[in-house]
């Protein structure tokens, strides 16, 4: 369970073992962890989920992206 308050968002890009690791861990300062699931769509999902959130002011972008 993440933080809904806390300041800071991590996509693990393309990376499904990485994001099962880290949606399931608590990271403090984390609001949200996401993975990107298409090269459009993904990008596009990310923006709007992260200016959604007022509170949210960093995103660390992580794992391995895909072929495309």
């Amino acid at each position: 369970m993440q933080d809904k308050d806390a300041p800071g968002s991590i996509c693990t890009l393309a990376d499904e073992a990485l994001y099962e690791v880290l949606r399931d861990t608590p990271l403090p300062g984390v609001a949200l962890v996401g993975m990107l699931t298409t090269e459009n769509l993904g990008i596009e999902r990310l923006v709007r989920n992260v200016v959604a959130s007022p509170r949210i002011s960093w995103l660390l972008l992580c794992g391995t992206d895909s072929r495309g």
